[in-house]
């Protein structure tokens, strides 16, 4: 549970930091920000859970950097006026790659990588 809470505030933090200081990043509402960043935080979740394990670490990492980079990039095509270029979402899906491995690293050292942990 630990790594829900911080993503649904990490996620939407990240992705409303690009909307205001990126010209390539635009959504029209902050709650569009918020549905992005609580979809990315869900779905990094459910990743969590089916991948994150000692010897998983590098491919959790990559899924979560796909997934991330789908996420957002195909976000302007389903919210209403938003605007997302492909290298914003590369960056996007680069930075938050990044902080989800941090946050793997934490999750697994302190063992809460075990099912009923989360």
């Amino acid at each position: 549970m630990t790594g829900l809470i911080i993503k649904m505030i990490t996620c939407p933090l990240l992705i409303y930091i690009f909307d205001l200081l990126s010209p390539y990043v635009r959504y029209d509402s902050l709650y569009q920000v918020i549905i992005v960043g609580l979809v990315l935080a869900i779905v990094g979740h459910v990743t969590e859970l089916s991948f994150l394990d000692r010897g998983a670490f590098w491919v959790n990492n990559a899924l979560d950097f796909t997934i991330t980079f789908f996420i957002v990039y195909f976000s302007q095509f389903i919210l209403y006026n938003s605007f997302v270029t492909y290298g914003a979402a590369m960056s996007i899906a680069l930075i938050l790659s990044v902080l989800e491995a941090l946050l793997h690293l934490y999750l697994i050292r302190s063992g809460k990588t075990k099912k009923g942990d989360y």
